[in-house]
């Protein structure tokens, strides 16, 4: 730790090269995670692309308040970066770590806090965020309820739950990965392992009020119910298309060229 401290260029090449050791270690090494959670590297929405940091100094900067350490795994930083995840927490000014190996997920949930901060993927639902003033006129609680419950209506069983929330910025909807359910990720390590595995994918379903496709639905609901339910049916899969959730796109292109035929008159 030390000889990081002291040398963040010569350890960041030291890193590239061991950085699984460590995160092994996390994983099956319970007395010392907390040491090696310390050696961990990585970059977050507030460093430059290439350049990382350490839980320490993201700790060090963190907000007053701020009882969590925030992250979201994916492919790429770019990847990461063009996710609606990311939408609430940039519009307010809160460090999201990246984590771009296929093994983080895994190490942690392995680590779960560091120094007193728990960790949370702001993928998943439950996450309480502050209120936070938005531009443009959004639903009334009466018409973003009923919109709400036409939705799933329609969407059954494939939503746990749909609901208007503080997690949308510029995006429609977003899908969330209950409290208990399991990343994208977590499922490709689980099918690695095992390729009978198999998982219903459910998720809480976030409308943005304030979008102008999510009002022009909350219209067309009553006035054209057959494309409100076309639209409402691509929305979800759009949402789970930027979860990395869905694994058959084949319907979702027969109803997307519905839509551009009616689009097209």
């Amino acid at each position: 730790e030390k000889e990081a401290e002291a040398d963040p260029e010569k350890y960041r090449g030291f890193y590239k090269k061991f950085d699984r050791f460590f995160k092994e270690g996390i994983a099956t090494d319970y007395p010392n995670k907390d040491a090696l959670a310390k050696l961990l590297r990585f970059e977050t929405s507030l460093t430059d692309a290439g350049a990382v940091c350490s839980f320490a100094d993201y700790v060090s900067r963190i907000k007053e308040g701020q009882e969590s350490i925030y992250y979201l795994v994916g492919g790429s930083r770019e990847q990461i970066e063009s996710s609606p995840y990311l939408e609430a927490f940039k519009a307010r000014g809160l460090e999201v770590v990246y984590f771009t190996d296929a093994v983080d997920e895994y190490v942690v949930e392995s680590l779960g806090e560091f120094d007193g901060k728990k960790l949370v993927s702001i993928r998943h639902g439950g996450v309480d965020l502050e209120d936070h003033s938005q531009e443009g006129e959004a639903l009334s609680e009466e018409q973003t309820a009923s919109l709400c419950e036409f939705l799933k209506a329609e969407l059954g069983d494939r939503v746990t739950a749909v609901a208007a929330g503080k997690r949308l910025v510029d995006s429609p909807v977003i899908a969330l990965v209950p409290t208990d359910g399991m990343s994208p990720q977590m499922r490709q390590m689980m099918r690695a392992m095992d390729e009978n595995f198999k998982d219903d994918i459910k998720v809480e379903l976030e409308i943005n009020p304030r979008h102008p496709l999510v009002k022009k639905l909350a219209e067309a609901k009553d006035s054209n119910p057959d494309l409100a339910k076309l639209v409402s049916l691509q929305l979800l899969d759009n949402a789970l298309i930027a979860a990395g959730l869905l694994e058959d796109a084949r319907d979702t292109i027969s109803r997307m060229n519905t839509l551009m035929e009616k689009a097209m008159g």
